[in-house]
């Protein structure tokens, strides 16, 4: 009887912990964000100005990925526009990817980022 209380007593331990370690995983990513880029993007380079003039940095963990010779950036990039179900002959860059949304050209982005930056 000792040893089968002691069992549950584990489990329910540990599925408590799998559940803190979830929910403090989420807060802390919760404003994460991945933008792609390409050099030879006009678009690209003036949204990377406006997000440094603007300071998002400060709140919010925004990733830059180039496309230029990465092939794990490309795959990345390649799975978020399946993803959002954005049609091959639509994507290009810049993109944003946040909570699993897509937000295409330099205008969307800014405005999302804007609105996770107040969120924070």
């Amino acid at each position: 009887m000792k040893s089968k209380s002691s069992i549950a007593l584990l489990l329910v331990n540990v599925l408590a912990f799998i559940i803190v370690i979830n929910y403090a995983y989420g807060e802390r990513n919760r404003n994460e964000a991945v933008l792609y880029t390409d050099s030879d993007c006009s678009f690209c380079e003036e949204t990377l100005d406006q997000i440094e003039f603007r300071e998002f940095s400060t709140h919010i963990d925004l990733s830059v990925k180039s496309l230029n010779g990465n092939s794990l950036n490309k795959r990345s990039f390649d799975i978020s526009i399946e993803n959002c179900g954005i049609p091959n002959e639509e994507k290009g860059v810049p993109l944003l990817v946040a909570d699993n949304k897509c937000y295409k050209g330099k205008t969307e982005i800014l405005k999302e980022l804007e609105r996770l930056s107040i969120q924070n």
